[in-house]
Formats: C-alpha cells, structure tokens, sequence
C-alpha cells in the first residue's frame, strides 16, 4: 500500500511540475463516476489531445490504484452562443494496482464543455474497456468533471467547429 500511495504522489507531483511548462494548453482538476480521482488534459493542437486519470480506493473490499490514458479527436458540432461543446473520442489504456490487477484497452466517447471567459472546461464521458489481463472481460466506465487550464488562455480557444 505505502508502495502505490508514492506512485501516486509521483505522478501527481508530475502532472504539476508539467502544467507549470505547458501554459494554457494543460489541465487539471477532478472526476467522479465509477471512479473518482484527479483529471489531467493536454491539448496537442486544436482538435486533438492526450487525457489521464488516477484514482485510488481504500476501502474494506478493495484497496486500489486506478489509471488510464487516452488519446482524444474532438469535433465541434454544436453551435453555442458563449464557449463551445465538442464530442470527443479516442482510445488508450487502463491499468489497475491493488488487490486485483488488470490492464485493458478503453474506447472513450464524450461531451466537453469549454468555457469562453474562463479558463474551465467541464466533461462527461463513457468508456468501454476489455481487460485483457488477468482475463478477457468487457466493461464501462463512466464519469463527468471539471478542469482548470494554467496560463489564463483556457480551452475555449481550441476545437474549431467543423468546416473551419
């Protein structure tokens, strides 16, 4: 247990030592679902973006260590008088560490709400998962959040809506 809790100070110390470097183009904040943990959002050009997520469980049942990366395509279809609001998809990975192991492919589909005035964006997602590792086994997550974007710019300035 002592082992994931540094892990996880590890990779939580190293989303806030990059978003100091990145600018406006990196986001952190919170998620809950299934699962509920720390978000993190890095925006590669206008339309695509690399996201991850980690959470943990100490719990009578489980003691768990959540993560998972995911490779983003938005598209903006909706016209929004103030902000935009792109559906996302994309596919990456997620590992658990803990009382159960497993690793699995994830298929993220969602809905981001990026705020003009603010550098805030807010999300709400399904993914499915086969774990591959220790079995063959079909699942969903499901979540919805809120990230706050370093540098002041925000999110709102990417994602062009289609035929831009």
């Amino acid at each position: 247990m002592k082992r994931q809790w540094l892990i996880f100070m590890f990779v939580l110390l190293s989303f806030v030592c990059s978003a100091q470097a990145w600018q406006e183009k990196m986001g952190i904040g919170i998620f809950g679902g299934e699962i509920t943990g720390i978000s993190g959002k890095y925006w590669l050009n206008d339309s695509m973006a690399v996201d991850a997520a980690t959470s943990w469980t100490f719990g009578e049942r489980d003691d768990l260590w959540y993560v998972h990366s995911d490779f983003l395509i938005h598209r903006s279809w909706f016209q929004l008088s103030s902000g935009k609001l792109p559906i996302y998809y994309g596919a990456g990975f997620r590992t658990t560490i803990g009382d159960e192991d497993s690793l699995g492919l994830r298929a993220p589909v969602g809905l981001e709400y990026l705020l003009e005035e603010a550098p805030v964006d807010l999300f709400v997602e399904l993914a499915p998962v086969f774990d591959f590792i220790p079995d063959a086994q079909f699942d969903f997550n499901g979540a919805i959040g809120i990230r706050y974007f370093f540098g002041g710019r925000g999110p709102s300035t990417f994602v062009q809506p289609t035929g831009e």
